[in-house]
């Protein structure tokens, strides 16, 4: 199954393809969809696959967003991994460590953002929006003087 997000919306969450190599660079597309092809299993797995495949807008927003999310926290990881890769051997600037505490907190709220989603999915659905709703009363009397429950 297709994911329901592009690459293109990766790149509109902030990254660019220079911050993961040259195979970036050269096929950001095929770079791209490799990996959020990765995370729609994730999803899958996670929301059910008849949820993943559900045409509720409401549902199939949360699915989109969570999948969004965990590629965005996918792709902090691998930033992170790249930049410590290329930091010099052990004596990392105050530069570059402040950069990867800012990459590690975004990665936290983007997994964050995704639980969030996820925890949404289950009493997700376009007929729970509070606009269509109405509101339920009931009663329950309890009192040891009401002879008629006897």
């Amino acid at each position: 199954m297709a994911s329901k997000n592009t690459p293109d919306e990766l790149l509109a969450e902030g990254f660019s393809k220079e911050q993961f190599g040259s195979a970036a660079v050269a096929d950001w597309p095929g770079y791209g969809q490799a990996l959020l092809d990765r995370i729609t299993e994730t999803v899958k797995e996670r929301a059910g696959a008849t949820q993943y495949a559900s045409s509720d807008p409401v549902i199939a927003m949360h699915v989109k967003s969570a999948e969004l999310y965990l590629a965005c926290a996918q792709l902090c990881r691998r930033r992170v991994n790249r930049i410590d890769n290329s930091a010099s051997s052990g004596h990392e600037d105050s530069a570059v460590a402040a950069l990867l505490r800012e990459i590690r907190a975004s990665k936290a709220q983007y997994e964050a953002d995704a639980e969030r989603e996820f925890a949404a999915i289950p009493s997700a659905t376009a007929a729970s929006d509070s606009s269509t709703s109405s509101p339920g009363f009931g009663a329950v009397t309890s009192s040891p003087f009401d002879k008629s429950a006897t």
